[in-house]
């Protein structure tokens, strides 16, 4: 299957895991490390595929998931140090009967300045026609019948009912009592 591939399946001395998941881009790719002891594992290298700095965006032991927090601090860049048959590697921290899942992240690529130039002109604007200013509306303008306009200023504050209205709420409230 081409969206998975093993890095170490026989550490059992260890007792952990680890191999790569694949999206159809194939560079684009996490790394997952399974521990599957009590015990954590701090320094364990892994072998990665590519150079760069990968993110960790898993860790079964965070304390978002009430976990000791063993962790790897955000991510690593990855060491030029062959490993597991592979080109370069991570000294991770992997947590007590846990999982960590690093995601690689592919650095942006060069932009011409040539690419820069094209990519402004299609970004910048024309100026658009200048649109009429709509004068405010004070609350007195406004009767009880007509629409309310998108834009308004309210000029006076404004009541929270008439006064035949609290006069009609105190006599229920009364009534209720």
């Amino acid at each position: 299957y081409l969206g998975f591939e093993w890095i170490d399946f026989g550490d059992y001395s260890n007792s952990v895991v680890s191999f790569i998941r694949k999206a159809k881009d194939p560079e684009d790719f996490i790394v997952c490390i399974f521990n599957f002891t009590p015990v954590p594992r701090l320094n364990y290298r892994v072998g990665v595929p590519a150079e760069g700095f990968y993110k960790e965006v898993l860790n079964s032991d965070s304390e978002a998931y009430w976990g000791g927090n063993i962790g790897n601090w955000g991510g690593f860049h990855a060491d030029h140090t062959w490993w597991q048959g592979r080109p370069f590697s991570l000294c991770l921290q992997i947590p007590p009967l846990g999982a960590v899942f690093m995601k690689h992240v592919r650095p942006l690529p060069e932009i011409t300045h040539e690419q820069q130039v094209i990519q402004h002109e299609e970004h910048t604007e024309t100026p658009a026609e200048p649109q009429q200013a709509v004068a405010p509306v004070t609350v007195a303008e406004v009767s009880p019948n007509e629409p309310v306009p998108a834009q308004r200023e309210e000029t006076a504050p404004a009541e929270s009912g008439t006064s035949e209205h609290r006069e009609k709420s105190k006599g229920r409230t009364k009534a209720r009592h």
